[in-house]
């Protein structure tokens, strides 16, 4: 994009200068958008708490006024009282369905198609990518740990005491038997093995079953090591434009995106709550081509704001129009998805319990 020099910026065509206050769409550059143009969009959403405003109640209530003040503070403003019905949710609206179908309400869901508060229209960045990732881990168990879990499998899934005494009863005369075998003999070993180094390690020693094992026999325990699922990741993207503000008009639109971004992202504090903070605002974003979602690009849930920088030397020297306005700025967002991406997420339909639509493109 080319950058005007001061005078080209005076001299600049003037649009019909964008409304300072509340402006529901800010964009950059101002005339970016037609039928066919790629960008970035970013929707910020009121954030809703999963379990509604109470953590111990799950009822339904008249509030006498709206508003983050007390009613003192109402009536000293001169304020008008009015009321609404409060859902107060609670704990108890945690999850949805019965025990035997239930699953924990995603935060990710209350935004699906949800009114935006403010929306805000962004060159696609010149950096684009996405990463999804899993947790997997090593984990070991030898033959005579699963042998006893069996056995004690066993005894738990006895419904009285006579039964879980034949059990244990069973379970001493197998390694009677097993004990004239080579099978029998090495568990046999194993547990005088284990009992030696306890003791050795009582008194100072610094060794395991598995080395006194190899230096006695060179031998040590099987472990059977698998590699299994451990758990899931939370994706994280960062985006960085270049902004150059051509005429009045974007520069003050410029100004109102980095302001909205900043505020939006901040933590709330009501002062008749002490102690506690709520939480920022979440950001749903998407790539997009024209109206629709960007028909290769990759979807993602909605989203925090997690980092915001500013640079206002974009060209590493300071330099701003007669106003000062930067010439040259270059913004760093980035963002943390809410929930993880699931299967399901990309087939979402009743009978999964998954919500929205099927993503478009290359999925999430």
């Amino acid at each position: 994009m080319a950058t005007l020099s001061p005078s080209e910026f005076l001299k600049a065509p003037t649009k019909k200068k964008a409304s300072k206050g509340k402006v529901s769409v800010l964009r950059y550059p101002y005339d970016i958008i037609s039928a066919s143009t790629d960008y970035f969009q970013i929707d910020v959403m009121n954030y809703k708490a999963t379990g509604g405003t109470n953590p111990f109640k799950a009822k339904s209530r008249i509030k006498k006024f709206i508003g983050p003040y007390s009613m003192d503070t109402y009536k000293k403003k001169g304020l008008t009282e009015s009321s609404a019905t409060v859902d107060e949710n609670g704990i108890a609206q945690f999850v949805d369905g019965e025990l035997d179908q239930m699953s924990v309400k995603m935060l990710s869901d209350q935004y699906l198609n949800g009114r935006a508060d403010k929306s805000i229209i962004l060159p696609i960045p010149s950096d684009i990518q996405d990463s999804n990732g899993v947790k997997w881990g090593e984990d070991e168990l030898n033959d005579f740990a699963a042998w006893g879990m069996t056995q004690m499998g066993e005894v738990i899934d006895t419904d009285t005491m006579d039964e879980a005494a034949r059990v244990a009863t069973n379970t001493i005369g197998q390694i009677a038997r097993a004990s004239k075998g080579t099978g029998g003999r090495n568990l046999i070993d194993y547990f005088k093995t284990t009992a030696v180094v306890t003791a050795a390690n009582a008194m100072g020693a610094n060794t395991s079953v598995d080395g006194v094992l190899a230096r006695s026999s060179g031998q040590i325990i099987n472990k059977n090591v698998e590699l299994l699922f451990s758990g899931v990741q939370l994706r994280t993207f960062n985006f960085s434009f270049d902004i150059s503000p051509r005429d009045e008009t974007e520069a003050d639109m410029v100004k109102q995106i980095i302001f909205e971004l900043k505020k939006r992202m901040s933590p709330k504090m009501n002062r008749d709550q002490m102690g506690f903070l709520n939480s920022p605002d979440v950001f749903r974003i998407a790539y997009k081509k024209g109206r629709d979602e960007h028909p290769f690009l990759n979807s993602f849930k909605t989203c925090a704001l997690t980092q915001m920088n500013v640079n206002y030397t974009g060209s590493g020297t300071y330099s701003t129009y007669h106003n000062g306005v930067p010439v040259h700025l270059n913004m760093s967002l980035s963002f943390k998805e809410l929930n993880p991406i699931y299967a399901e997420d990309y087939e979402p339909s009743e009978s999964n319990g998954f919500k929205g639509k099927k993503p478009s493109g290359v999925g999430y």
